[in-house]
C-alpha cells in the first residue's frame, strides 16, 4: 500500500516536472501555476518521505526516494547545475522512472532493479543520465516518456 501511494505522488512530480529548474527562481519564465503546481507536488513527494517510505522495507528503495527527492529540490530550489536545463530535466525524468520501477517491483514481489549511482547534476554535456537497466515500457510510444 505504501507504495503504491509513493507511486502517486511521483505521478504528480511527474506531470509538472518541465517546470522544475523554475521554481526556485527570481525572474520565473514559467506561468505563477505551474510553478505552484510543481511546488506543491514536491511538497508532496517530501512528504512521502516522512509517511508512506517509513512502511517500505527495502532499505535500497527507501534511499532510492530519498536521492529522488535531494535530487528534484537540487534542481528546483538550489539551482544545481541550472545552466543545463533540459538535460536536467531528463536527468531527474529518467532518475524518477528508476524509482518507480524499484517501487513497481517492491509491490510486484519482484527483484530490484540493480544499483546505480544517481545522475551527477553539476556535469558538462546534454547527454540524459540512463539506468543500465531499463524496463520494457520505456521504449513504448504510448508510455508517453
Amino acid at each position: 500500500m505504501a507504495a503504491r501511494q509513493l507511486l502517486e505522488r511521483l505521478a504528480d512530480l511527474y506531470d509538472w516536472l518541465p517546470s522544475l529548474p523554475d521554481v526556485g527562481t527570481d525572474r520565473p519564465t514559467l506561468s505563477h501555476h505551474a510553478r505552484r503546481q510543481c511546488a506543491l507536488a514536491m511538497q508532496s513527494i517530501r512528504r512521502g518521505m516522512h509517511t508512506d517510505l517509513y512502511l517500505i522495507g527495502d532499505t535500497q528503495v527507501r534511499n532510492r526516494y530519498r536521492t529522488l527527492v535531494k535530487l528534484a529540490y537540487d534542481v528546483g530550489w538550489r539551482g544545481v547545475g541550472r545552466e543545463h536545463r533540459d538535460r536536467q530535466i531528463r536527468d531527474v525524468r529518467n532518475y524518477m522512472r528508476y524509482v518507480q520501477f524499484s517501487l513497481e517491483a517492491i509491490i510486484d514481489g519482484a527483484s530490484l532493479p540493480d544499483h546505480v549511482a544517481a545522475p551527477a547534476l553539476e556535469r558538462g554535456g546534454s547527454e540524459a543520465w540512463l539506468p543500465p537497466e531499463l524496463p520494457w515500457h520505456w521504449g513504448d510510444p504510448a508510455d508517453g516518456s
